[in-house]
């Protein structure tokens, strides 16, 4: 009733809006706990008489894929009707949803007409939390179809991705090129369909950091590679090559032909940036890194903490008591699951979730949340979670959210009001007490992307939500390495200092870019408002002012280790990455916070942007390393001429740096005396 009241609900309008409904045919109305969300269920027919709307149900296949069965309003252009990913503009500004003006004002977003959100983000372009984790998880080979190769030197081996999985060796993925210029689709013995057939490899590196900076070395063997998802679709090979732990290398592919040809990797590939190869990750490294005593475990029956999920991604149980027990961690409380969860098919994303969020926060009361969505299509519908939290009288304390999209697509996919409507679950949630960790995306500062899901290019940059909302908490991600200092990339080694963290980018030597940027919607949050006009007056160190909003939400807030987290899937010990590892990591150790302050007799941290904004700068380790001018399009990498990159204090790449657990647990303890 507080909130309601603060969020100035009108009792009477609530009661219009539900009449409305009523008299339209809506065979059940409810109004949702939070009181301000009228939640209505009914025919198509009486639907779209009542909202002035027509709903059509369509079915597409993209190529490799399974049917996809999805419902919009408004018929698609002409010409598209067999693609939703190439709708555009599902329905036109004759065609949205109406209401009768005596509540017009009143309503801030008319929902559920439509689940079709076009899958192309997920087809095309690796985010945080879509393919390219599953194929990071499974250690499946996913390759585009044959219009989206690139067009290379004849032979020239179309790089990628390169990979660092924990082991001592990088791995070169490529989709193997004939000397004809065609697409290889034979795995066994690729290029033999366009004579000459590839006969060996050669794959070389030079070091650009470390003891052996300058020294070339390399290795040579026969390509290893899967077929494509069905008959006539490109094969995926891989080759590797031993590198020691975190020197950054230049890599060449060299590929020699039956006919004694040979040919060099061009430069549209992952090969023209950097690999850097590191070992895994485990609990005990980042307690270690972090600062966190090896015994700590939650005690306080009154902590909780949550992950949540969307687009069909479960957890295994099984799984997670395998992960538990391999990293000598003690089982959990029986996990409470809301929503549905098919433990016979976890996804990469849910398992790592769940189980580093309790790698983090041994035996603390957690909560495995799923969101079920209307069709196959993979919708994050995250203001459904928190309306649905909003309705409970206790939620999880502490909430770890991996999902979302570009800012800049989520009202005309989700529906006008989209945006806003959330940020107000969000503050109520606050009010509440409530955290929530964001992981802020896998594409750099432009949110890059194959559209209408990402952002395609770089004259503007696209933040992605809600990582820009005010009121969550976002988190970036970094890896592990002794060249944690930009003199270690200036001819010093520093191949024996302590390991600090870098940045996640494609500049530094990984596949991927950890998000970060400025809201093109929502202002500069006031906690933040002075470190980040700090970090502005250093215009030397930014992209250039038209490419971004420097009056909007600055973030991350803070990073966290988002590379090769080990992880059980199916049995087996993988390495996963993504900010969407971070996440759950920073929620975890906020966790053992909240624990700390319970067994004090203190309640829950709950929104932490405040707090976390005036504590010192040594409750951090600063992040000085790294950049996100880069992402992935269409599998390839991309890269704007400018990004944010890391320095001293806050900035745009890595927030405040990564959580130092001993000074922030006694700004925890202090916070609200």
């Amino acid at each position: 009733d507080e909130l309601n009241s603060l969020a100035g609900i009108d009792a009477s309008t609530v009661s219009a809006i539900v009449g409305w409904l009523k008299e339209g045919g809506m065979e059940s109305v409810e109004l949702s706990g939070s009181g301000d969300t009228v939640v209505a269920v009914g025919a198509a027919g009486a639907i779209e008489k009542l909202c002035g709307v027509h709903l059509h149900t369509f079915e597409w296949r993209g190529e490799g894929q399974a049917r996809t069965t999805v419902r919009a309003y408004r018929a698609p252009r002409v010409g598209a009707a067999a693609d939703p990913t190439r709708l555009g503009v599902v329905h036109e500004d004759d065609d949205v949803p109406r209401v009768p003006s005596f509540v017009a004002d009143a309503v801030a977003l008319v929902d559920g007409l439509t689940d079709l959100a076009p899958p192309l983000r997920r087809v095309g372009a690796p985010t945080r939390k879509h393919v390219q984790d599953r194929a990071r998880a499974s250690g499946a080979s996913v390759a585009p179809a044959a219009s989206q190769v690139p067009a290379l030197a004849p032979g020239a081996q179309n790089v990628t991705v390169v990979m660092s999985r924990g082991g001592g060796a990088l791995e070169v993925r490529f989709i193997p090129m004939c000397m004809d210029g065609s697409v290889a689709t034979n795995a066994q013995e690729p290029c033999s369909e366009h004579p000459p057939a590839l006969s060996y490899l050669q794959l070389n590196a030079t070091a650009r950091t470390g003891p052996h900076a300058g020294k070339p070395y390399g290795a040579q063997q026969a390509p290893m590679c899967a077929a494509g998802a069905k008959p006539g679709m490109p094969v995926t090979c891989t080759a590797s090559i031993d590198a020691p732990y975190y020197e950054l290398v230049n890599l060449t592919l060299q590929a020699f032909f039956g006919d004694g040809r040979e040919a060099m990797t061009g430069p549209v590939s992952h090969l023209a940036h950097p690999g850097v190869n590191t070992p895994p990750i485990t609990p005990r490294a980042i307690t270690s890194l972090y600062g966190i005593p090896p015994s700590t475990r939650v005690t306080n029956k009154t902590t909780t903490q949550a992950v949540v999920e969307f687009e069909q991604q479960y957890y295994s149980p099984a799984d997670l008591a395998q992960y538990l027990a391999e990293m000598g961690l003690p089982s959990p409380p029986p996990i409470t699951v809301v929503g549905p969860n098919v433990a016979s098919d976890p996804g990469g994303e849910a398992n790592l979730d769940i189980q580093w969020i309790l790698g983090m926060a041994p035996g603390a009361d957690t909560t495995f949340w799923s969101i079920k969505a209307n069709s196959s299509v993979e919708i994050d519908d995250i203001l459904a979670w928190a309306e649905a939290m909003l309705a409970l009288e206790s939620p999880p304390s502490v909430n770890s959210i991996s999902y979302g999209m570009t800012e800049g697509q989520v009202d005309h996919y989700q529906g006008s009001g989209y945006v806003l409507r959330s940020d107000v679950a969000f503050q109520k949630l606050a009010l509440r007490g409530v955290t929530i960790i964001i992981a802020c995306g896998d594409t750099g500062a432009g949110d890059l992307g194959a559209p209408p899901m990402s952002n395609p290019t770089c004259s503007v940059l696209g933040p992605d939500w809600p990582s820009q909302s005010p009121y969550v908490t976002a988190i970036g991600s970094t890896y592990v390495s002794p060249n944690s200092e930009p003199v270690c990339y200036e001819g010093v080694d520093c191949s024996d200092g302590p390991l600090g963290e870098v940045v996640v980018s494609l500049d530094h030597g990984l596949f991927w870019t950890s998000g970060g940027g400025f809201s093109n919607k929502q202002a500069t949050a006031p906690y933040q408002k002075d470190v980040v006009d700090a970090y502005l007056s250093n215009k030397g160190a930014l992209p250039p002012a038209s490419m971004f909003n420097a009056t909007g939400r600055a973030y991350p807030d803070a990073v966290a280790i988002g590379h090769n987290l080990e992880t059980v899937l199916n049995g087996s010990v993988i390495p996963i990455d993504g900010t969407s590892a971070s996440a759950p990591i920073f929620a975890g150790i906020i966790t053992l916070l909240n624990d700390a302050r319970a067994n004090a007799g203190m309640p829950p941290l709950g929104f932490l942007n405040s707090w976390m904004y005036s504590v010192p700068p040594s409750a951090y380790r600063d992040t000085l390393v790294g950049n996100n001018r880069c992402g992935s399009y269409g599998w390839y990498p991309e890269c704007c001429t400018a990004g944010f990159g890391a320095g001293v204090g806050w900035d745009a790449a890595s927030g405040f740096g990564s959580p130092y657990f001993p000074v922030m647990l006694q700004e925890a303890l202090k916070a609200g005396k």
